[in-house]
């Protein structure tokens, strides 16, 4: 029985114990709680004035925005009206300018008079060039011949003086025969071999422009013609003309009996 009586005793105190333990920590997760409560809330009041500072801010910047907006729309309104000022301005004076301006008939009447007179002289002489290019294909005569002959004859002998004069007197006795083309090209060799070059130009030029375009293989001067140009220039020392005079001639005439041009076949 006394056994007893202690055993129940023991446990009485241990329950005890066990109780009061719980109890202090209970009570020390309470306190921290507590703790953390009061400094949230000390938090909290040092946040309110910020946050209502921030507030105030935003009501004074929605303000200026409004204030913006209105002055954006009173501009524009301006602007407009001032852009309908201008354009009925501009409308005004384009129309006075436009009444001022004569028919295009009277502008033009004079211009349209020189382009016309300039057609006409045109036609004038391209129907002269044709008369006298078709008077050139007229046949020599035997005695015209003859003296064209004797002419290359002495030239090629190389008396330069006397087949001038020979060729010179042969275009005033026979013109406008199939030969002319040739007669002017002898004389330009001749006062080319007597080095005078200007005078050899004029003859070379008339030769290349105021005859039919042929070559010599189909009885022209054409080709010949170039070449000559090419060698009075470079005789001059006028390089750049007589390159051109070359390279017109490799165009049009690449293989021919003058100059042989590489990377050209026959």
């Amino acid at each position: 029985m006394l056994k007893n009586l202690v055993l129940l005793c023991v446990i009485l105190l241990v329950s005890s114990c066990v109780s009061n333990q719980q109890i202090q920590n209970i009570n020390y997760k309470l306190s921290k709680i507590e703790n953390a409560t009061d400094q949230n809330s000390r938090d909290l009041d040092i946040i309110k004035p910020k946050v209502h500072a921030i507030e105030e801010k935003l009501n004074a910047l929605t303000k200026k925005i409004d204030l913006l907006e209105n002055s954006t729309n009173s501009t524009k309104k301006v602007k407009i009206s001032e852009k309908t000022v201008v354009e009925a301005s501009f409308d005004n004076s384009t129309n006075n300018i436009i009444s001022k301006i004569p028919p295009a008939k009277v502008v033009f009447s004079k211009n349209t008079q020189e382009i016309q007179k300039k057609v006409e002289n045109n036609e004038i002489k391209q129907k002269k060039e044709q008369e006298k290019a078709s008077k050139k294909t007229a046949s020599p005569s035997s005695e015209a011949l003859e003296v064209y002959n004797d002419a290359l004859s002495i030239y090629m002998k190389r008396d330069f003086s006397k087949a001038l004069e020979k060729f010179l007197l042969f275009l005033k006795d026979y013109p406008h025969t199939t030969l002319e083309q040739n007669a002017v090209f002898w004389i330009g060799n001749s006062y080319y071999n007597l080095n005078d070059y200007d005078k050899a130009l004029n003859y070379f030029s008339d030769c290349l422009n105021n005859f039919p375009k042929k070559p010599t293989l189909e009885g022209g001067k054409t080709d010949a013609c170039l070449f000559m140009l090419y060698k009075t220039y470079k005789a001059m020392g006028n390089t750049q003309k007589a390159y051109d005079y070359l390279m017109q001639l490799k165009k049009e005439y690449p293989i021919n009996p003058y100059f042989e041009f590489r990377g050209v076949k026959k």
